[in-house]
């Protein structure tokens, strides 16, 4: 293009992603999502008031997969007929992974008792990031996947 005909423009990405954030510009290697979605034990940490919520929607479809799914909300007793945990501490059976659907705060304090427990898979729905709750999975050997959809990898819209 001539620059009167640049005068104006705006270019724009089409169907590009924004760069994901974390060092490196990599926000998980490739093939922690099937590890992720190979584990049988996973926690949902999120809002469960109607089923219109994120949390709850990834607790239907995981459920649905042949999961074993543990909603955990302090607020909550159940979910579907199932058990409700007020925090990944006080789920009794081994848990494999936990996928986040909370405020960046709460984030880290449930990173935290992620490592207690010895959970190895921690995917962080959008919104619920937080860099020291990504460096602290990190720098505690805890696989973290984030700026990234658990819905979307697993084919569903949300």
């Amino acid at each position: 293009m001539d620059d009167k005909k640049m005068r104006g423009f705006i270019p724009i990405s089409i169907g590009m992603s924004k760069p994901e954030a974390s060092h490196n510009n990599v926000a998980h290697p490739s093939g922690w999502v099937k590890e992720f979605l190979a584990q049988k034990n996973i926690a949902v940490v999120g809002s469960f008031r109607s089923k219109e919520k994120v949390a709850y929607k990834i607790f239907l479809q995981l459920k649905e997969k042949g999961y074993n799914v543990f909603p955990v909300n302090p607020s909550l007793s159940d979910v579907e007929g199932v058990k409700c945990y007020p925090s990944i501490s006080d789920i009794l059976y081994p848990i494999d992974a936990v996928d986040i659907v909370t405020p960046p705060e709460a984030t880290e304090k449930i990173v935290e008792e992620c490592k207690k427990k010895g959970i190895k898979y921690v995917w962080m729905q959008p919104g619920a990031e937080s860099e020291n709750a990504i460096k602290f999975c990190e720098h505690n050997n805890i696989k973290v996947i984030h700026n990234s959809c658990l819905m979307v990898e697993l084919g569903l819209n949300i």
